[in-house]
């Protein structure tokens, strides 16, 4: 019960924005690292982004997705936090 509650938490942390959780039990840190990480698909979607992104023309679409300053924005948080 416990731990289900810390990854709800840390998932809901996460979606509002927040890049990290702090942790009282060590048992909670796999679930927090877990709700921070990202998913295998979004680490490989950056590098698509950046290389489209090099050509100064404003928004773009991708994969039928629209790619603007907000997306580019994730795209290198992914990659800071990725390397």
């Amino acid at each position: 019960m416990k731990n289900e509650l810390t990854i709800q938490n840390a998932i809901h942390s996460c979606k509002m924005g927040f890049s990290g959780k702090v942790c009282i039990h060590p048992p909670q840190i796999s679930h927090v690292n877990r709700a921070f990480s990202y998913l295998k698909q979004e680490i490989e979607w950056v590098p698509q982004i950046m290389r489209l992104a090099q050509y100064p023309h404003g928004a773009f679409s991708h994969e039928g997705q629209m790619v603007d300053k907000p997306l580019l924005e994730k795209a290198k948080r992914i990659l800071a936090h990725s390397i």
